[in-house]
């Protein structure tokens, strides 16, 4: 697919497992293209992208996570104390959390069906940043911010007209 569309690997896979939750216009029509869709097909389907950008339109209701697992068991007493974390930051107090622990003891799982418990107290929306710690080559906090201010809806366009002198020294 890749090779026929011209998006890179990497870029279809953050796709399919939700890292992207919306992708640019030029994106989907390369998709098209690669599938060969006819353009009653390419329509539907730049349409259904266009709807899942509902951000672009209002902040309200941003869900920018990856889809989460089915089989998700155990980690109750974990869950209980994010929910109650969650029922004082919506009582308008300040809360921070952190999840450690050591690679592969399912912070990541844990964090996302949390974020998916707790999502209708939080009716603004939720955004999740892969920090992709074990990563060769992680993504610096520039990048992370633009991640989050494009997940939040801000035209690309917006982002160009600031140029490098509106990003954030960082």
């Amino acid at each position: 697919m890749s090779e026929a569309s011209g998006v890179s690997v990497r870029g279809i896979g953050d796709l399919e497992r939700g890292r992207r939750a919306t992708p640019q216009r030029r994106t989907v029509a390369a998709l098209a293209d690669g599938l060969g869709l006819g353009e009653q097909a390419r329509e539907r389907l730049l349409a259904a992208a266009r709807s899942g950008r509902s951000p672009r339109h209002s902040p309200a209701g941003v869900r920018a996570f990856p889809r989460s697992i089915d089989d998700f068991v155990g980690r109750e007493a974990e869950l209980t104390q994010l929910a109650a974390l969650a029922d004082r930051a919506t009582a308008g107090l300040p809360v921070v959390a952190a999840v450690s622990g050591p690679p592969g003891a399912g912070k990541t799982t844990l964090t996302l069906q949390a974020a998916r418990d707790l999502a209708g107290r939080f009716p603004d929306g939720q955004l999740m940043l892969d920090l992709r710690g074990l990563d060769d080559s992680p993504p610096d906090t520039a990048e992370l911010l633009l991640r989050a201010l494009k997940a939040l809806g801000v035209a690309d366009r917006d982002l160009a007209k600031d140029g490098p002198q509106g990003h954030p020294e960082l």
